[in-house]
């Protein structure tokens, strides 16, 4: 089930989408997908967001969090991989939908750090040439806020 940011259950996310961005007054709008996961306790919380900015006005925003049965192991590169899977499959749904009404999805982030030190360092070129390879602008750490700062406190 989709939510807006401040915690509001969506039943429909298109028609949501579609009225929200009717309401706006804003023509310059920029939509950003972003995904983040987390294992504790035995499970994995995956979450993708949907970021709609709105030129100089703030942002609105939904989300969708997936928790996964306890105890079921996922290595770290396998639970990469699929925030990010999620993330363009969220992407490649919104798309035709906003290309309808002038508008398209224009990055989608990852949660990956481009430094060897960091362990998601072995999959910066793996999700990031997936994210390419579906048609969309990738952006990992520091310029994918969307997964390492909006997904991720909702992952939590």
């Amino acid at each position: 089930m989709w939510h807006r940011f401040y915690g509001e259950n969506i039943d429909d996310l298109e028609q949501t989408l579609l009225t929200d961005i009717s309401e706006t007054d804003i023509d310059n709008l920029k939509f950003i997908v972003g995904a983040d996961s987390q294992w504790a306790k035995g499970r994995v919380t995956y979450t993708v967001v949907i970021v709609m900015l709105m030129d100089g006005k703030g942002a609105r925003g939904y989300y969708k969090k997936q928790i996964t049965d306890r105890n079921s192991y996922v290595s770290m590169r396998q639970r990469l991989f699929t925030e990010t899977y999620q993330a363009v499959e969220v992407a490649m749904w919104l798309n035709p939908i906003l290309e309808t009404i002038g508008y398209e999805v224009s990055e989608v982030h990852a949660d990956l750090n481009p430094s060897p030190n960091h362990a998601s360092y072995e999959m910066v070129q793996q999700c990031l040439g997936y994210i390419k390879g579906m048609g969309f602008d990738g952006k990992i750490k520091p310029d994918g806020w969307a997964a390492n700062t909006v997904a991720d406190f909702r992952t939590k």
